[in-house]
Order: C-alpha cells, then sequence, then structure tokens
C-alpha cells in the first residue's frame, strides 16, 4: 500500500492542521471501508478555519483540503489525496484494497492446494478467485458490482513460452468504482 499524505489547508499553524488530519483520519478509519466520503465529515475537537471561496478555490486547485463553516456547519470539503495516482482518499484506499486482497486470494489458492493446474479448470478457477474479490469490493461499497466482468485465456491460447514458465497470463478483470457524490447541480424553474 502507497503512504498517503492528507493535505489540509490552515490558515493559522501548522498544528492547527495537524489536529483537524488527526480528527479527520479518526473520523474516518474506523469507518468500514466503501462506506464512507471523506468529504463533508465533521470533526470532533477542532475548529475551522475562516476562508472565503477565492482561498477555498487556491486550496482545492492545489488539491488540498478544507474544513471551514458552510451553511453554520463546520465541516470537511473534498477529501482529495496529496500526491499519489487517485485523486480522492477514499478511492485510493479502496484501489489498494482491492489490489492487496486480489493478490493475497491468489496467493492462499496457490498455496493451500496442492497445485493449480495448468488448464482450462485452473482458469477457471483463478477467475472465481478473482471476481470473488471483487464482488466483496462491490458489497464494501468500493465497486459497482454491475460493471464486474472477469475475463481468462483458453490454455490452447497460451504460448508454451509462458507454460513452459507456469505463468498464467492474462487474466484480466474491469469494474467501475462505485464513487461518492461531493457536488450536485440542480436547475429549477420557479414561475405564477
Amino acid at each position: 500500500a502507497r503512504s498517503i499524505r492528507i493535505g489540509v489547508v490552515s490558515g493559522i499553524t501548522p498544528s492547527s492542521g495537524e489536529s483537524v488530519s488527526a480528527a479527520w483520519l479518526g473520523y474516518l478509519l474506523p469507518l468500514s471501508l466503501g462506506s464512507w466520503n471523506p468529504s463533508y465529515r465533521q470533526l470532533a475537537g477542532t475548529e475551522p478555519d475562516t476562508m472565503t471561496v477565492g482561498q477555498k478555490t487556491v486550496a482545492w486547485g492545489k488539491k488540498c483540503n478544507t474544513f471551514s463553516q458552510v451553511a453554520g456547519m463546520n465541516f470537511t470539503e473534498r477529501g482529495f489525496v496529496a500526491g499519489g495516482a487517485y485523486l480522492y482518499f477514499d478511492v485510493t484506499f479502496g484501489i489498494d484494497w482491492v489490489t492487496t486482497n486480489v493478490q493475497t486470494a491468489v496467493l492462499q489458492v496457490l498455496s493451500a492446494d496442492t497445485k493449480v493446474p495448468f488448464s482450462d479448470g485452473g482458469g477457471v478457477l483463478l477467475k472465481s478467485i478473482v471476481k470473488g474479490v471483487l464482488n466483496m469490493a462491490a458489497a464494501n461499497g468500493i465497486l459497482d458490482a454491475s460493471s464486474i466482468d472477469v475475463t481468462v485465456p483458453k490454455v490452447a491460447d497460451i504460448s508454451s513460452t509462458d507454460k513452459g514458465n507456469r505463468n498464467f497470463p492474462n487474466v484480466n478483470f474491469k469494474a467501475r468504482l462505485l464513487g461518492a457524490v461531493n457536488t450536485v447541480q440542480i436547475n429549477g424553474t420557479v414561475a405564477f
């Protein structure tokens, strides 16, 4: 798993930003992965920063998060990850969860069985292991269950080099992140 820095903008002192980060992690990490969105979290024991919309826009443009008061409520906004391949904290955690659990599940089947045969049946077994992890990710709210697709090649289509090296290639999957809503566009008309 990659390390994650959470950039929180604080207008006062570095320790203020650290206490917001600690409160934020303390709020999120006990929750089940996939059940939370890091944005709009009210944090205990912390004071919000006073920020203008312009200051927030600059912070968000730099992929920083804010903790401020809006409409009388103190909450976090955005949930960005500072650096890294993925934009949001929950997405980064979710993809790390999928990666780790697919690798672990395949390793467990390779080490638990006397042998996974290099056959179409072995390919079906590997496919079912990967799909099982992806289905768990969907049940946990990380992936959209309707988007999960896992494919494995027929053994007849695998090169003799891969067969000789005992490498079962191209176990591929596609899935869509479930994601979360951070903003809403509402259009309406009021008339007499």
